[in-house]
């Protein structure tokens, strides 16, 4: 069955992850609005900078984990890339600003951060999938 006949529900059957979990144990109307519905809500100005300046620090520890140098330019690149995926942000105006200050708190981040260039950390945010079908359970993804 192909992604344009599957309904929600048979969707919602083939994959369950920690978050979808966590929000039918939190409410199973706001559950039914999201992934039986899936309406979705405006994304705002505060999500959207941090979703950027998270994917930068997500990239920059990736980086640090795998040993590779630091290139503030690559860094910049990933920032600029994750500004462009604004879905309908109602910036009121301030884009530009918000943008600068983004960036300028990361890069003061990166000169000031007491955290060694070759300090390797322990783990880095990296998606997991496991096939539980043979158990008769759907996907899961984490």
């Amino acid at each position: 069955m192909n992604a344009a006949t599957t309904t929600p529900t048979e969707e919602l059957l083939t994959t369950v992850s920690a978050s979808r979990l966590n929000l039918w144990l939190q409410c199973r109307l706001k559950f039914f609005f999201r992934y039986v519905l899936k309406l979705e809500k405006p994304k705002t100005a505060a999500l959207h900078v941090g979703t950027t300046v998270h994917s930068v620090l997500q990239a920059w520890n990736m980086a640090r984990w795998r040993k590779e140098p630091f290139q503030i330019a690559t860094m910049r690149e990933v920032f600029d890339s994750g500004w462009k995926e604004q879905d309908g942000v109602d910036w009121e105006g301030e884009e530009t600003k918000q943008q600068a200050q983004a960036w300028a708190m990361l890069e003061t981040f990166f000169t000031e951060t007491s955290i060694r260039a070759n300090e390797q950390p322990e783990a880095v945010e990296v998606p997991v999938e496991a096939d539980l079908s043979k158990h008769g359970l759907p996907v899961l993804r984490g």
